[in-house]
């Protein structure tokens, strides 16, 4: 790695610290305002994921998710504090998360509460359109 290279590592490198730091400070202004209870190991994973979240926004790097997912974790009731913490980091880093990121976000804090298996066995992986696709293809 040459000077250069490593100047922008370490400057990358902070950047996602202050991500992280600044995403810590709304998840737990979000916790303690709704009364969650999440463990040290889970807030921590979550942090992570919205620092990393941030970069994919601002590079235009989305994870996509079928309509039946994004309605599945919008039903959850800890969508409304996904959307909380989502329009506090709006704020603090001027940028719009797609509803695909905020059911991510909805996915995550539910994950504390529900089995991964109980929670993803009602979700579609595939749109109704494309498995209305797939029926008229056989």
């Amino acid at each position: 790695m040459t000077l250069t290279n490593q100047a922008l590592s370490s400057a990358a490198d902070k950047d996602l610290e202050l991500s992280k730091q600044v995403c810590r400070e709304a998840v737990n202004e979000v916790i303690e305002k709704n009364h969650l209870t999440l463990s040290p190991q889970f807030t921590q994973n979550l942090v992570v994921h919205l620092a990393i979240a941030i970069l994919r926004i601002k590079t235009n790097n989305y994870i996509p998710l079928s309509q039946g997912q994004i309605t599945s974790y919008k039903a959850n009731t800890n969508y409304d504090s996904a959307v909380e913490i989502c329009n506090i980091l709006s704020k603090k880093f001027d940028i719009e998360f797609p509803e695909s990121e905020l059911a991510l976000i909805s996915m995550y804090l539910s994950k504390n509460n529900v089995l991964d298996v109980e929670f993803n066995a009602g979700v579609n992986l595939l749109d109704d359109e494309i498995i209305d696709c797939i029926y008229k293809i056989r």
